[in-house]
């Protein structure tokens, strides 16, 4: 992409896209991963301060910070892999200008020569399951927090 910027080129080649759209979603959902995490990491700061380190030791650390990154992938791969199937007919430089500002999977699966029905049911459960997923352990963290504060009785 950055080389795009840079010459008058402006194709990529399909595993170059593949990449580019596995290494973008890839990303954003560890980064909500990530999010998650630290918000366990404040309800054990909150909750339980004075056992903090107990809990947080550097292997729970550390398995935190790889199941947000496992969970990234997880939910990154079935798309990309089902996506990468798809049959491309020619070049499609007209749609492909049109429809392709970022390798999207919405955007590439359209370019497909076959039904992709099953491909983007596949793409729009794999986004809720990783979204609702993580705003549900976001809420219940915060929630946690927000009792905990109130039975402390410093209001």
């Amino acid at each position: 992409m950055l080389s795009g910027f840079l010459t008058e080129t402006k194709t990529i080649s399909v595993p170059g896209c593949f990449l580019q759209m596995y290494w973008f979603i890839s990303m954003a959902v560890t980064g909500r991963g990530l999010l998650t995490v630290m918000a366990f990491d404040r309800y054990a700061a909150i909750c339980n301060p004075l056992r903090y380190t107990a809990i947080m030791t550097r292997k729970v650390r550390v398995l935190l910070i790889c199941g947000a990154w496992g969970f990234g992938t997880g939910c990154t791969l079935p798309t990309i892999s089902m996506a990468s199937r798809l049959p491309f007919c020619g070049p499609n430089r007209n749609s492909f200008t049109k429809q392709l500002t970022s390798t999207d999977p919405s955007s590439v699966m359209r370019l497909a020569c076959a039904n992709i029905t099953v491909n983007s049911r596949l793409s729009l459960a794999s986004a809720l399951v990783a979204l609702l997923t993580m705003l549900a352990l976001i809420l219940s963290s915060y929630a946690a927090i927000g009792a905990s504060i109130c039975r402390m009785g410093s209001w």
